[in-house]
């Protein structure tokens, strides 16, 4: 999911990019770079955060789980 909404992100951004120019100076092949590095930090941050909750999951036997729900 994240992989998907970071390439969706960056084809409208793409798609966009004459609605976006209208606000901000915004040069695509200038701006490659720096693209990639937040996209590759947004995807980071979501694994991270995805991490977390995962960890304590693992962390609980399935049996004692059945039995509280």
């Amino acid at each position: 999911m994240l992989v998907a909404g970071t390439a969706a992100g960056f084809l409208l951004t793409l798609a966009l990019r004459k609605v976006i120019d209208m606000v901000i100076y915004f040069d695509a092949r200038q701006e490659a770079g720096s693209f990639a590095l937040l996209a590759m930090l947004l995807i980071a941050a979501g694994m991270v955060a995805a991490l977390i909750p995962a960890a304590r999951a693992a962390s609980i036997e399935p049996m004692q789980a059945l039995r509280s729900e």
